[in-house]
């Protein structure tokens, strides 16, 4: 079984970590890091309840899911799942919405936050900055950076295994998250692994990922995953 690599890190700032050779190489895990980046969970529910941004914001995208079932964005019920001025922390929020939804499993998937105010917008631009100051910009015309933020009570992200063309770096900014994560040669060999929510008799092969607020998460391209 050929298993990911994966280092924890302990008492060093992750750049330094990420520069000697694990970037693009290794995944990881950190808790307790100095440096990452500093989001205010409550803010960014404030920030999407005044925005409710799909038509202020056209860069920034909602997508809510219940049970792994994505709900269509022009329905009459879909604005009332996104943040509301009421809900005035992420407690709130959850709590607004799991009894809404009695209990049901649920995603709300944020694409570029970043774009909805300007401090979001510095957190996310002094990280890149730094990045791209040491390990260099995309290379390549396909090269992008994106931002996303995922809140819920969902126990797997909706779309299954997958794998992005992109390494990921995530900060948890309240509770823990967890990701499982297989090799491409693991899947090359267990190809019906693509898009699963149930893995079981694949656990041998995979590691897992987790961190919790002031940690951070961090993989190269070509790693499958599930949260």
């Amino acid at each position: 079984v050929c298993l990911p690599t994966i280092l924890e890190m302990q008492s060093r700032k992750p750049l330094d970590c990420l520069i000697e050779g694990v970037w693009r190489r290794q995944a990881i895990c950190e808790e307790g890091i100095v440096g990452c980046v500093d989001i205010d969970p409550d803010h960014l529910i404030q920030l999407c309840a005044r925005n409710n941004a799909l038509t202020l914001h056209a860069k920034t995208e909602f997508r809510f899911y219940i049970e792994g079932e994505q709900t269509k964005c022009d329905s009459e019920e879909f604005r009332t799942l996104l943040p509301q001025q009421s809900d005035n922390t992420i407690v709130e929020y959850h709590e607004r919405i799991s009894s809404r939804l009695d209990g049901r499993d649920y995603t709300l998937l944020i694409s570029d936050p970043h774009c909805l105010d300007w401090s979001l917008y510095n957190a996310v631009y002094n990280l890149v900055h730094e990045l791209n100051a040491r390990l260099g910009y995309p290379y390549d015309r396909q090269g992008w950076i994106d931002t996303a933020a995922f809140i819920g009570s969902y126990n797997s992200t909706p779309f299954g295994v997958h794998i992005g063309p992109m390494d990921v770096l995530t900060f948890p900014i309240y509770g823990r998250k967890h990701f499982r994560i297989w090799t491409s040669e693991y899947l090359d060999e267990n190809p019906d692994l693509d898009g699963k929510l149930h893995y079981e008799e694949h656990l041998e092969a995979s590691n897992v990922l987790q961190a919790g607020v002031g940690g951070v998460i961090y993989w190269p391209s070509g790693i499958w995953h599930i949260a």
